[in-house]
């Protein structure tokens, strides 16, 4: 009987080391995203449907690495209207505000 409570005990803890494990990498991923600075030229807006289709590769490319776990903003980057705000959120992160807002001004600019 003695035995028996070892094991749930044992086991009990084993799921809780796994619960505080699981909140120590949130918190990490969380911290790596807003202290990321990233490359604005990743996040360069084609204006009027003239993008080529190598930038729409890459636009692809660049939505399935950045969003495959989200699947509304995956959507939403791919359609390619509202890419360039993302992007340029998604490589700056909440400490870099000013960078954020260079990159709107610069890559978000129609280049029709």
């Amino acid at each position: 009987m003695i035995e028996e409570m070892r094991i749930k005990q044992k086991r009990k803890t084993s799921n809780l080391s796994q619960k505080l494990q699981e909140v120590k990498y949130e918190m990490a991923k969380q911290m790596g995203k807003a202290y990321k600075k990233g490359d604005r030229r990743k996040c360069i807006k084609m204006g009027n449907g003239n993008e080529s289709d190598e930038r729409k590769e890459m636009r692809k490319n660049y939505c399935t690495a950045n969003y495959s776990d989200d699947f509304v903003n995956f959507q939403a980057c791919n359609n390619g209207e509202d890419f360039c705000h993302m992007c340029c959120d998604t490589e700056f992160g909440q400490f870099y505000v000013e960078e954020r807002e260079k990159c709107y001004s610069l890559s978000c600019i129609n280049k029709a």
